[in-house]
């Protein structure tokens, strides 16, 4: 492991134990320049030096004149051979390698435990249960890290406030601290079960009941209108907390929903729905994935993305 950034300015005695008492009139060069002395004691040459630390040698001279200036010595034999190097230079390499070898140790010892990795994800239980929750023992397999809840409030229904690292969510965006961006359009398709249909619709007109969810984000008259359907004056409307259980209880017979396209189309499949209506409603929203800056640069999170992402794309290429 390359360290590349300032560790510094720390007097360090005994390989590592820190003197804190230490007079700190002389401190230590930055780590960088302390590494670069390791490295070309070791490999004795500045041009492979600079291939290791992916720099020029005459960067790699530079930083060896400045150590050397600090510590008021040469610390390497120049001749028309290369570079030799000293007792003082091999004494501070050997230094710093032990110093290295002790940051990876505790490094690979602190990033091999499952509770500093642990990964908390919250989505909005329609999208839940299409792509994880229907396979939650595949996804656990490709994601042990991942703790996943999922909610039938948006961010605007006071919805997604727990202490989470990923949001799937549709609607208004999370604040300050998150790089979201759009992943799916959001379309949607009327409704019910093929058995209560001739109960439930007349020619282009739904009697009802409406099974409606409490989210904003599914308006029934633009749907109804995009889609040439008339909605009967005085449909029962039945209300539920989220978008999965009123179509749910469409499966069920209860009435007519307004469903998510890849929900809809794969209840159709099964037999389980109809389509009321021509094609899909558009709506404006998107879901969106959101991912604490904190957490962006994640390698479980580059690959869930990745996952996702393909998972999404399926999807979409099926409704549209």
């Amino acid at each position: 492991m390359i360290l590349r950034g300032w560790i510094g300015p720390l007097p360090w005695r005994n390989l590592g134990v820190i003197d804190w008492n230490a007079d700190l009139s002389a401190p230590l060069p930055p780590f960088i320049l302390m590494q670069t002395i390791e490295a070309v004691t070791r490999l004795g040459s500045l041009k492979r030096a600079a291939e290791e630390m992916n720099v020029t040698p005459s960067a790699i001279s530079h930083r060896v004149r400045l150590v050397e200036e600090q510590f008021g010595q040469r610390l390497f034999e120049r001749d028309g051979q290369g570079i030799r190097s000293t007792e003082n230079s091999e004494l501070l390499a050997a230094a710093v390698s032990k110093a290295i070898g002790g940051i990876d140790a505790v490094w690979r010892e602190l990033t091999a435990r499952p509770e500093g990795r642990e990964i908390r994800l919250c989505a909005m239980s329609a999208f839940a249960e299409e792509f994880i929750l229907s396979n939650h023992q595949e996804f656990h397999r490709r994601f042990p890290d991942f703790r996943v809840e999922s909610t039938s409030a948006t961010i605007a229904e006071g919805g997604m406030r727990g202490e989470y690292d990923i949001l799937i969510g549709i609607g208004p965006y999370p604040g300050a601290g998150w790089d979201y961006e759009d992943i799916m359009p959001y379309s949607a398709k009327i409704v019910c079960a093929p058995q209560v249909l001739d109960q439930m619709v007349s020619g282009n007109v739904v009697l009802g009941p409406i099974l409606n969810a409490s989210s904003d984000f599914l308006p029934w008259d633009a749907a109804a209108n995009e889609l040439g359907i008339n909605l009967a004056k005085g449909a029962e409307q039945i209300r539920f907390d989220s978008v999965l259980t009123a179509c749910h209880a469409a499966v069920r017979g209860k009435g007519v929903a307004l469903a998510p396209a890849w929900i809809a189309d794969k209840q159709v499949r099964q037999g389980d729905l109809v389509t009321i209506g021509n094609g899909a409603f558009t709506s404006s929203l998107s879901y969106w994935i959101a991912v604490r800056k904190s957490r962006k640069l994640d390698s479980t999170y580059g690959k869930f993305r990745r996952w996702l992402d393909a998972a999404v794309a399926r999807t979409v290429a099926g409704t549209a």
